[in-house]
């Protein structure tokens, strides 16, 4: 296809003196003209009829809105493209998105974020909506909401389970005392409905029972009880005799005699401390015969002076040693005291504790 090209310049014989034979117009010049117009038109396509078809060889121009090339390759998006694509032109607007085991999520808008996991948790949303990991390493443990923020925990049996909990599966198939002691037959605590043999087996801190069934007929605690009866319900809180003796502070029971001379002084008050009762047996040297009259006071209060006399120590002759005072028994938290002259010595003093 060839464009046209002018051949005679007619505009240049416009400036040409009058006479000169340059400036007439010739008709071969115009045949020549005509010439190169009709050879540039017949070598064009019509608009109308220009198709692929009907381009058979060679490349279509830039210029005819062709590419000037006959074959096309692929764009290599690493090595000829530069910069970041934005979201608004379909990329992301980023660089390089999280790590290792991050989810990628929008924290603004256009804007991607990654967040890092976590081991054995959830994703979960606060009242804002954001997104957050938590923790479920604690075994046995549900995932329960409080309306506001969510977390795992146990479940609350007071507020997070409706409805009824049958017998098959553990409950009572009631929600009311007297319904579910109906559904299990079992009798009121008054003991109403109660029939047959009952064996009873009373073990454990029997002080802790709140109530009992009012029970018709006896137990035979031979075959029918278990277990120590305490103190505070009417027993001995023990299981030998020598242990029950002890527990309920029998005089002499867990007690042995023991030697308190080098403790003990004459008009000294003592107190009985020990919890239970005790024995003392006191024997002492007197200075003179008859001047002095030794006695052994016990009283509640102190000075023991101020109780009871319960015994006199005998008197013998000078430097002799008294008849022995005792045992006398001695209450939980009295005093004793053995009153005597001065000069008065104490040869035997023993306690049985």
């Amino acid at each position: 296809m060839a464009n046209y090209t002018k051949t005679v310049d007619f505009a240049a014989k416009d400036s040409l003196a009058s006479g000169d034979t340059n400036k007439r117009i010739r008709g071969t010049e115009i045949n020549t003209e005509l010439a190169n117009v009709q050879t540039a038109v017949n070598s064009k396509l019509d608009a109308s009829s220009f198709t692929a078809s009907n381009i058979t060889s060679g490349t279509l121009a830039t210029t005819y809105g062709g590419t000037g090339v006959s074959t096309l390759t692929y764009c290599n998006l690493t090595t000829n493209v530069n910069g970041i694509l934005p979201v608004a032109n379909g990329g992301t607007g980023v660089s390089t998105i999280g790590g290792n085991n991050q989810l990628i999520y929008t924290s603004a808008v256009n804007t991607l974020t990654g967040l890092s996991t976590t081991n054995t948790a959830s994703l979960t949303t606060n009242s804002s909506g954001a997104i957050s990991w938590v923790s479920g390493s604690t075994a046995n443990r549900v995932l329960r909401t409080d309306g506001t923020t969510i977390g795992f925990a146990q479940v609350a049996l007071g507020t997070d389970v409706t409805g009824t909990l049958a017998i098959a599966l553990g409950g009572t198939g009631a929600t009311d005392i007297s319904a579910a002691r109906i559904n299990l037959d079992v009798p009121a605590n008054d003991g109403t409905g109660a029939f047959g043999t009952w064996p009873i087996n009373v073990s454990g801190n029997s002080a802790t029972a709140s109530s009992a069934a009012a029970l018709s007929g006896s137990i035979n605690v031979g075959t029918q009880a278990t277990g120590v009866l305490n103190i505070t319900n009417g027993g001995t809180g023990a299981s030998t005799a020598a242990n029950a003796a002890n527990a309920l502070g029998v005089p002499g029971a867990g007690q042995t005699w023991a030697s308190f001379v080098a403790s003990r002084a004459i008009n000294t008050d003592y107190q009985n401390t020990t919890g239970r009762p005790i024995m003392v047996s006191v024997t002492l040297t007197t200075v003179a015969a008859g001047a002095n009259n030794p006695r052994f006071w016990v009283s509640t209060t102190t000075p023991a002076t101020g109780g009871v006399t319960v015994a006199y120590f005998s008197n013998g002759t000078t430097g002799s040693i008294d008849a022995c005072v005792g045992p006398i028994m001695i209450p939980n938290n009295s005093y004793y005291r053995v009153q005597a002259a001065i000069g008065t010595s104490v040869v035997f003093w023993a306690e049985l504790r």
